[in-house]
């Protein structure tokens, strides 16, 4: 019996990660003035009552509209812990030089080749977040960026 193309392949898969950092991007991302793992309190306490709140109670989750900003937070009832922000509004801040509205030219040239693409999506992030940055039709400029735990749905 041969073991070695196994053990070979095991040791190759455990020197690589799932996902790797893109360039540019903070090893704990900010968007909107916030990180993953944020509390429901602290983005009411910053921003004020939402004006929508959505409850999706079958999941255990809750989001957070702030539609006038531009932003939403899915957030984890049992921990009132945030899981995923979405900005949609050139109003919310920049993340490492990149906003709504930004070429995807320079998404590229800032932020350097995504993880995956496909169509108008793109994806970047390490083993514990992940970027999506959705695209207009033509690719040509960023309409929405979401932050999210990679295993958002399992916190």
């Amino acid at each position: 019996m041969r073991r070695r193309p196994a053990l070979i392949w095991i040791f190759v898969v455990a020197l690589v990660p799932t996902l790797s950092l893109a360039q540019n991007l903070p090893a704990n991302p900010q968007l909107a003035g916030f990180t993953l793992g944020s509390t429901q309190q602290q983005v009411v306490s910053a921003l004020g009552r939402p004006d929508t709140i959505l409850d999706a109670d079958s999941l255990n989750f809750r989001v957070l509209q702030y539609p006038a900003r531009g932003v939403s937070f899915m957030v984890y009832k049992p921990t009132a812990v945030v899981t995923v922000i979405t900005v949609v509004s050139p109003n919310a801040d920049s993340l490492a030089g990149i906003a709504i509205g930004s070429p995807h030219t320079e998404l590229i040239t800032r932020w350097g080749t995504p993880i995956h693409a496909e169509g108008t999506r793109l994806r970047y992030g390490s083993n514990s977040w992940m970027l999506i940055v959705d695209l207009t039709e033509p690719q040509t400029t960023i309409r929405r960026i979401s932050l999210t735990k990679v295993y958002a749905f399992q916190y």
